[in-house]
């Protein structure tokens, strides 16, 4: 436990998501699904703390605390970066890095719209990747 004794910095996720063309949502001209504070979006990212062994939802002790395998939602603007719920940029999670189990990850599952003439069919694709204790990170980069 020595590794999860210490105190953790919870680090501030951004990203960038892309059609597999390598176009932003509006530059694919992909539907809008919804309005996220005043913000049109195109698409979602669903990150969950899962054991990466066994591909289940897990807690996280980090820092001497406790955190619950609580699913985070953010949405996907039409330049592809993700905001919370408010509509700010990015989104707070907590590290599994150097923290308990050992081999928790995130599972994120990516969705995007499609076009309203049916010309890109609509998108999902999961990424698992380990979140490290640092102020920032971006997701493409871990």
């Amino acid at each position: 436990m020595a590794g999860a004794a210490r105190a953790q910095t919870i680090p501030h996720v951004t990203g960038t998501f892309k059609t597999p063309e390598g176009k932003t949502p509006a530059q694919a001209g992909l539907k809008q699904i919804t309005t996220v504070n005043a913000v049109a979006v195109y698409g979602s990212v669903d990150f969950q703390p899962i054991d990466a062994t066994s591909g289940k939802p897990t807690r996280i002790l980090c820092g001497g605390v406790t955190f619950l395998p609580l699913p985070v939602r953010v949405w996907i603007k039409g330049d592809g970066t993700i905001i919370d719920g408010a509509g700010a940029a990015g989104t707070d999670l907590v590290p599994t890095a150097g923290c308990l189990p050992a081999g928790a990850v995130y599972r994120a599952t990516i969705q995007l719209a499609g076009t309203a003439d049916g010309r890109i069919a609509a998108m999902n694709w999961v990424e698992q990747k380990a979140v490290p204790s640092q102020t920032t990170a971006d997701w493409g980069t871990l």
